[in-house]
This record gives structure tokens, C-alpha cells and sequence, in this order.
């Protein structure tokens, strides 16, 4: 845009005349001038355009064949490099990638055609000046650069000459979003996945169990507090393993006295662990360690955490203070507390956990106080983000809070001990709500006793796989498995010709029906991560043209064309399935519920707990729902 200043130089031709100031570089043009400016302009325009195009070429290629993506190659120069023992990890870390790729390019798609409407509105408008080119031109030049060089996904390899293990470390970017979302409708009937049988010291066994962490392939680590151990609980076992501890209580280094919460650095491999009684912090090695090495002590350590930069975040309950260690540091820095025993805004009462967000904020569960604090990257005093009005249990209120987990928003998760309940408080919010729990002390699927640890797992596959309830995808055990076509043979000697599965998440029942000898199967799956990781695996395995994966809402899907449906649900979500089953299914098909059942009379079950399994046939739904 141009407008009218009166008789100046004109920057072109040096003459004094009236002259024209252009609004984006400020310069004066005469009339002769200006219109050769504006020419000028739209060629850089023409040029930012072609830039664009260039970029659009190259998004459609990725999208087309993802698999030539510069980061593949990577994976394929480090294969080649590796010896053979090691090339079934490089395929699943490729799979793994793959999926990442292509929700990565999707992302930065939508971020190009964000770029396309201000290119219109600038061509069609005429409305744009030097400063609309050059932010355009450095918004293109960024997408580029994060297209071919994701920052936030790299390979990582150990460095010995023979290499058996390759990692693909992901973290989040703001063109991904892996926030829990607080209005979901919860699950309130928990399902046990270590320990149960009583206390003891058994493998199937767990003592009063404090802190607790998770793998990225759902392995549980949990602090064994009266066993004087870490257990490794394995997803879907039931029994655990000691991977620290378990000589009895004592202060050798092949011993822990009451531990109180555990982390897992990556980079080393190894466990961190709080052995509260013995005032130290110590590291054990994850694959089969014998000993403890003692990395902080004289520390009166219950809570752990470690940020992004590999900093020790330890809460020192009896110094009522957090402080932060590099490793091989011994005296560390009182990063929040430290002002003695209290309840002003810079003090705290016997902290128990500890999180660190990616601002490096440090949340501080203030146990005595009966409160959740925050204190800002080098803040002098931290501020309430829950509780803090007394001990109680009211939505406004806690009651001794131990384990805390923070979402990306800034929502906080506590573990409400004194209360029986876990809470969660949106960022500013006033009240919480008692999100699990809150139903009074006890041991049923819907109660807590005593809750402690607290945990988030934040991978792929586990967003909510069926959108009217807020499911997690978990995989079926390989009981369940068994459990769902033995009881097909039980039932029926026909052959069946199509199996669909519900919420098919990683695709392992429909593989598994292959397998048992049906000539096709569908899974119906609303993740697109899943979606796309299954459908590469059928790809791979030469099963695409008999196993089907669909991205759809099953309330939406039609399955009258199937003889056989799995599905693997959660308790709210049975009966108005069984409506839609009643109206659609035909007289041959048979039904298989797992882990839940229809709230009907079952034909028959098989397995016990979580990997318990139930059938219907036609006739048993429709004739009860004409009754009910």
C-alpha cells in the first residue's frame, strides 16, 4: 500500500517531485517509480509462489511414499552397519517411524495450507508489502527445514562396535498435541495390573507399593516399599521380577531400605531410585544389575524426577525443599522450598513427589500442607495450583497428596491419598473433579486405598481408540487370544468366513484370525496411528489383501456382513452396542466380548479377570432385547 506525501526525492530517480511513501519499506517514489516498484514486488510475490509450489511438489511425494523420507535412511545406514541378530529391531523401529512420518507430514500439511490462504488473500487483494513476503518466505524456509530435519524425532544407537539396540525418541512439537483432556468421561472400574494377591513378598506379590513409572512398552517399575525392592512388572504378566533390591532391608549396595519412588533414565539404561531410609539416591542398572551405585547422599529423598537436560529433581522431606543435581554432583541447588517447615508461598511441609514440565516449572505435591505447588524456573516463591484450603474433601480441598502428573495445558493429576480418590484441577481452575475414585477406602474395581504413584503413559497408542467413551488402547493379552478362538471351536464346527474386531487398535485379533484359519478379516480402529501401524504390518506380512483395516466409527459401521464380531470395549459402551448389534447382525453370527460383558444372559465364557472372554449367538440378543 502506497500513500500520497507531497513533493520529496523520490529514492529512485533523486529529483524532487510529488512522490509516493510505500507503507512496507517507508521510501518515497514518484509516480514514474512507484508503479516499477510495485512490479518489483509482485515478482518476489511470483517468486514466494513458486517457493510454495516447490513445497507442495515435495509434501504430495512424502505423503505418496513416506518410506523414502531422509530419516529412513538412517535407519537403513545403521542396518546395513549392524549385523544380522539386530535387523528384526530395525524393522520395528521402522514401523514405529513410518507411523510417526506420516502424522508428522500430515501436520505440517495443515500448516501449509494455513500459508495458502494468506497467498491468496495477498494475489487477490492486492494488499501485501515487504515485511508479508518476508514472513512468508521464513515461514516456508521453516516448514522445509522441519519437513526434512523433524527437530523433534531422532535415531539413537548405542555406540559400541555391535550395535543390538536402536531407539526412536519422539518429543512433542506444537504441530502435535498429546494433552489429556479433562471433560472425557472416565472409566471408573480400574483393572488390577500388578500385584492383588495380598501382601507378601512373592513374584505375584507387592508390599505397600509407593512410587511408580512406565516404559514406553507399558512396563511397570514400582517402589516395593516394605519388600525393600523394585519390582519390573512385565504388561499383561502375573508375576513381576526384582531388578533392584530384594536382599532383605539394609544399606550394602545390593540393598534398599523402604524405597520410596523410582525413574528410568533412558540414556544410560538404567533405574534411579529413592532408598529413603538409607538418605540416598542410587542408580541400578535395568538389565540384570546386581548393585547400586550411590549418586546423591545424606538426603532425606521420597520423590524423583529428571528433565529434558538429564537434571536430578529429588524432594527432600526432611529438609522440606526440592533440589535439582546434575549427575556427579553431590551437593545440588534448592530449586523451591528450602525457607524451613511451613505454609507460606516459600516454604513447603515434608514434600513428597515431584514433576517437571517442558518449561522446566517444578509441581510439588506439598504433602503437610495439604496443597499442589508451582515454582516457576528460578522462583523465589511458588504459587497454589491445588488444594491449599485446608485438609479435606471437598472439590477445593486435599487431603495428604502424593504422586502429581501435568499435562501439556497445564492441568494437574493428583493422587488424593487421604481421600481414597485421584483429582485433576485445569490450569486456573477454582475445584477440581474426582476424576477415579471418590467412592470411599476399599478394594473393589472402583475404590482406592490409599492411592500413591502416579503415572501417565504419553505414546501413540494410547489415544482413546473408541471416541464415545475415553477408552486407552490396550493390546490383548496373548490369553485373551487363546480365550477368543478356543471358544470359537467350542461353540461352532462350521467354518466361518469374516471376522470383524472392534476397536482393532494394533491389528493382533484380526492377524490372529488369519492365523486360526478364517479367509478374511476387518478391523474397525478411529486412531489413525493404529490404523496406519496395522495396515503397514499386513503390508509387510503379504496378508493386505485378507486383512482389512479401516479408520471408521464403529457406531457408524454396518455389521450386518459379518459372521463373527470381537470387541473389546468398556462397561458404558455395552449396552447401546447391543441395541446396534440387535438390529444389524444376521441369524449365523456370533458375538465375542472381551473383558467386559453385555449386561444379557452369555451362551458361554471362558478365562477368569481381565482375560475373561464371553459369547453370544443371534438369537440369545435378539430374543433378550425383545424381553427387556
Amino acid at each position: 500500500m502506497a500513500t500520497i506525501t507531497g513533493k520529496n526525492y523520490c529514492v529512485k530517480c533523486k529529483k524532487p517531485k510529488t512522490t509516493v511513501k510505500c507503507s512496507g519499506c517507508s521510501q518515497d517514489f514518484c509516480f514514474d517509480h512507484i508503479s516499477e516498484h510495485r512490479n518489483e514486488l509482485s515478482e518476489q510475490l511470483g517468486r514466494t509462489e513458486d517457493q510454495y509450489n516447490e513445497l507442495r511438489i515435495e509434501i504430495d511425494e512424502k505423503k505418496i511414499e513416506p518410506q523414502k523420507h531422509e530419516l529412513m535412511k538412517k535407519i537403513d545406514e545403521w542396518e546395513r552397519e549392524s549385523i544380522e541378530k539386530i535387523r528384526q529391531v530395525a524393522n520395528e523401529v521402522r514401523h514405529k517411524l513410518l507411523s510417526c512420518i506420516i502424522t508428522f507430514v500430515d501436520n505440517i500439511d495443515l500448516k501449509l495450507k494455513e500459508l495458502s490462504k494468506q497467498l491468496i488473500h495477498y494475489r487477490k487483494e492486492n494488499d501485501f508489502a515487504d515485511p508479508d513476503i518476508q514472513f512468508l518466505n521464513e515461514q516456508l524456509k521453516r516448514l522445509k527445514d522441519i519437513l526434512n530435519n523433524p527437530p523433534n524425532i531422532k535415531i539413537e544407537h548405542d555406540s559400541t562396535s555391535f550395535i543390538d539396540k536402536i531407539r526412536l525418541t519422539m518429543k512433542a512439537s506444537l504441530l502435535c498435541s498429546e494433552n489429556l483432556n479433562v471433560n472425557v468421561n472416565w472409566v471408573q472400574n480400574g483393572i488390577t495390573v500388578a500385584g492383588g494377591n495380598g501382601y507378601g513378598s512373592g513374584m505375584n506379590q507387592i508390599y505397600n507399593s509407593w512410587g511408580l513409572c512406565v516404559d514406553d512398552d507399558q512396563t511397570i517399575y514400582i517402589a516395593d516399599y516394605w519388600n525393600h525392592r523394585m519390582v519390573e512388572w512385565k504388561f499383561g504378566a502375573t508375576t513381576g521380577r526384582v531388578v533392584a533390591g530384594g536382599n532383605g532391608e539394609g544399606n550394602r549396595s545390593d540393598q534398599l531400605s523402604y524405597p520410596t519412588d523410582v525413574i528410568i533414565d533412558k540414556k544410560i539404561d538404567s533405574l534411579i531410585v529413592c532408598d529413603y531410609v538409607n538418605k540416598r539416591v542410587v542408580r541400578w542398572p535395568r538389565q540384570n544389575g546386581k548393585y547400586g551405585e550411590t549418586i546423591v547422599s545424606n538426603i532425606g529423598c521420597w520423590g524423583l524426577a529428571m528433565d529434558d537436560d538429564g537434571f536430578i529433581y529429588v524432594a527432600d522431606y526432611d529438609k522440606h525443599s526440592v533440589r535439582r543435581y546434575r549427575i556427579g554432583e553431590n551437593q545440588g541447588t534448592i530449586v523451591a522450598g528450602g525457607n524451613g517447615q511451613g505454609n507460606r508461598l516459600d516454604q513447603l511441609n515434608c514434600p513428597r513427589y515431584v514433576f517437571i514440565d517442558r518449561d522446566h516449572s517444578i509441581y510439588v505435591s506439598d504433602y503437610g500442607n495439604h496443597r499442589i505447588m508451582k515454582w516457576m524456573k528460578g522462583a523465589k516463591q511458588g504459587i497454589v495450583v491445588a488444594g491449599g484450603q485446608g485438609q479435606g474433601n471437598s472439590l477445593t480441598q486435599l487431603s495428604c497428596p502424593f504422586g502429581i502428573v501435568v499435562d501439556r495445558l497445564g492441568t494437574v493429576y493428583v493422587a488424593d491419598y487421604g481421600n481414597h480418590r485421584i483429582m485433576c484441577w485445569s490450569q486456573g481452575a477454582t475445584q477440581a473433579n474426582a476424576v477415579l475414585g471418590g467412592n470411599g477406602r476399599g478394594s473393589q474395581s472402583n475404590q482406592f486405598y490409599g492411592p500413591i504413584g502416579l503415572t501417565v503413559l504419553s505414546v501413540p497408542f494410547l489415544t482413546p481408540a473408541l471416541r464415545r467413551h475415553a477408552l486407552p488402547y490396550v493390546p490383548a493379552t496373548r490369553e485373551q487370544l487363546d480365550n477368543i478362538f478356543n471358544l470359537l471351536k467350542q461353540y461352532s464346527t462350521k467354518q466361518r468366513q469374516h471376522l470383524i474386531d472392534l476397536g482393532s487398535g494394533d491389528g493382533r485379533i484380526v492377524f490372529e484370525a488369519i492365523q486360526q484359519g478364517f479367509p478374511r478379516a476387518t478391523g474397525i480402529e478411529i486412531n489413525r496411528v493404529l490404523v496406519y501401524y496395522a495396515r503397514l504390518k499386513a503390508y509387510l506380512s503379504n496378508q493386505g489383501k485378507i486383512c482389512q483395516f479401516k479408520r471408521a466409527n464403529l457406531w457408524k459401521h454396518d455389521l450386518s456382513k459379518y459372521d463373527t464380531i470381537v470387541l473389546f470395549g468398556v462397561d458404558t459402551m455395552m449396552e447401546p452396542l447391543l441395541k446396534k448389534l440387535s438390529k444389524e447382525i444376521t441369524n449365523e453370527s456370533i458375538v465375542i466380548t472381551c473383558r467386559y460383558q453385555f449386561p444379557i444372559k452369555f451362551d458361554r465364557t471362558l478365562g477368569e479377570g481381565i482375560d475373561a472372554v464371553w459369547l453370544y449367538n443371534s438369537q440369545t440378543i435378539r430374543s433378550q432385547m425383545l424381553k427387556n
